[in-house]
This record gives structure tokens, sequence and C-alpha cells, in this order.
């Protein structure tokens, strides 16, 4: 989430050294399902019932809060004269803001048996990967080489674009993925930055935009990056800091984290009128944690889950 929200402060700027360090954050979306495959992946479907009464509980829980948290966009679309029906529809498919996660992280809910047979039967996640390299192809030729006006819903909001993450969560929690060494793993993410520039260039110079989380130079880094999170060299670093109280504080963060994702774009009105990347970086994550905190002390528990706790 402290990515998504780097992601979303940054503004353009060709030549400069934040180029370079904003492709480090291209693995926030892709780290998010991986660790929600990870965590769904672990149920057991087998039993009767035990599907349904899964997606009875787990869709609500994350399509109430986006209906939410779309109020305020819907509140002014109407204002400017928009259809209401127009309104009404985009925000129902989750079309407000940068809402596409949550049509997508259902979709995921929705196919985790299938993704944990494909898993078990092919052994390993080969299928995701091409599923894929074709999803986030399609994506880069129809918005990036060919402009054509797709909304997040309907491009970043397809599973194929994504699969392969919310995939390789699902065979980490199954105990099937292989380790792999850690210098392998850090070579691959150093050397899919570099591709991630040269991406960019590529896609600029035949499109004249600048295209930077969304490609599959960036797909690759991120699953990199991924396996190192899960990786056991990764574990041990984590246990030597992991009393420090920056480390606390981030871990209850992440425990708000959704919350965090439906309310940052809200805070960032006023927020991007801060000049430099990194203090409206931290004044989002900071104060959007502060007002998570302040809810969670005047909202009744039986209510905090329609805001996204």
């Amino acid at each position: 989430m402290v990515l998504v929200i780097g992601i979303h402060t940054y503004m353009e700027g060709w030549g400069h050294f934040n180029l370079f360090l904003r492709q480090f954050l291209n693995c926030a979306v892709p780290v998010f399902l991986a660790v929600s495959g990870y965590f769904i992946g672990q149920k057991d479907f087998s039993g009767r019932g035990q599907y349904a009464a899964f997606l009875k509980r787990q869709l609500p829980r994350v399509y109430i809060p986006m209906l939410l948290w779309s109020v305020p966009a819907v509140v002014e679309a109407l204002g400017e004269g928009e259809p209401p029906s127009d309104v009404l529809l985009t925000a129902a498919v989750g079309g407000v803001s940068v809402f596409y996660f949550v049509p997508l992280i259902m979709q995921y809910y929705v196919l985790t048996p299938a993704i944990q047979l494909a898993n078990r039967r092919l052994g390993g996640i080969g299928y995701a990967a091409l599923l894929t390299v074709a999803g986030i192809s399609a994506y880069t030729y129809c918005l990036v080489i060919k402009g054509m006006p797709l909304s997040l819903v309907q491009s970043a909001g397809l599973f194929p674009v994504w699969l392969v993450f919310y995939a390789v969560g699902v065979l980490m929690a199954q105990g099937l993925l292989r380790p792999m060494g850690e210098k392998f793993l850090l070579w691959g993410a150093g050397i899919s930055i570099l591709l991630c520039c040269a991406e960019i260039w590529e896609l600029w110079r035949l499109s004249g935009k600048w295209v930077h989380g969304i490609k599959l130079s960036a797909h690759v880094y991120s699953f990199f990056v991924i396996c190192i999170l899960f990786s056991g060299f990764a574990r041990d670093w984590y246990h030597r800091v992991e009393a420090w109280r920056l480390v606390a504080w981030i871990q209850e963060l992440g425990r708000m984290s959704f919350f965090v994702y439906l309310t940052h774009m809200l805070l960032l009105r006023k927020i991007n009128l801060i000049p430099a990347w990194s203090l409206r970086w931290i004044s989002c994550v900071v104060l959007a944690y502060l007002v998570g905190k302040l809810l969670l002390r005047i909202v009744p528990l039986r209510y905090q889950r329609y805001l996204g706790f």
C-alpha cells in the first residue's frame, strides 16, 4: 500500500532520477495480489458448501466498502450534470478512481479453486504466465500502441493481466514453489529494473506516452520481487528488524491497507499541491493512517468492515 501511494503521488519527469526510482514501485499491485493469493490459497473448498460460503462472505467484504467510498465521486459527477445511469453503473463496476482493483480481486476469489486445481495438475504456474503475457501484450497494444480509450476496469481490471501473481501466491500456499537462489533473484530484479527503463523509452518512441507500471518488463521485475519477499533469506532479514518500532507501525498500516487504498486518492487532492514527491508520498501515508486511526476510535466495531477495515 505504501508503494501504491508512491505511484499515485509521482509526477512525470524524464531525465530526472525520479523516473528511475519510480520503476522500483512497479511491484505494488503484484505484491498485493500475491499476498492475497497466499492467504486465500490456503483455504479448502472441497467440502460441500464451502466455496459458496466463502464467496458469500468474501465478495461483500470488498465490494460494499468500494461502493461506500465511491459516493463522493458519484455526488460530484451528478453535480456536474453527468447522466445518473452512467454514473451509477460506473460506480457499480469499480470504475471510480483506482477502484479497478476491487472487481479484479473479486475475479480471483471466484477463480481460486480453479487456480488451485491447475497448479496441482500442471505442476506450476506456466499456464498463468502464458495467460499473463497474452493479457499484458493485449493491454499494451490496445492502450499504448493504438491509444484505445479503455477505462482501468476494462484494461487493468481483467484477470489475465495480473493472473501469474495471484497464482504464484496460491502456489506458495500449496507448498509447490521451488526455492530459487538469493543471487539469482537479486540479479533478476536488478536487470529487470533496467529493462523497465528500456521499455519505457521504446514505448515512448512508438506512442509518445510514458508507460510506468503495467508493462511486460514490470511484470518480470514484480515476479522476482515477490519471490524475494517470500524467500527464506528475506524471512531471516525480517527477524533481525521485527522489533523495530518502524516495523510495528508498518504492520499496523498493513492491517488497514484496504481502507487506505479506498481513501488515499481523496486525500491526494490537497497533498498533490506539495512540490516534492517524497513529501507528497510521506504526507499521504501519514494522513491516511491518522484518518484510519480516528475512524477506528469513533466508528462502532460492527460498522468498521463497511469502511474497509
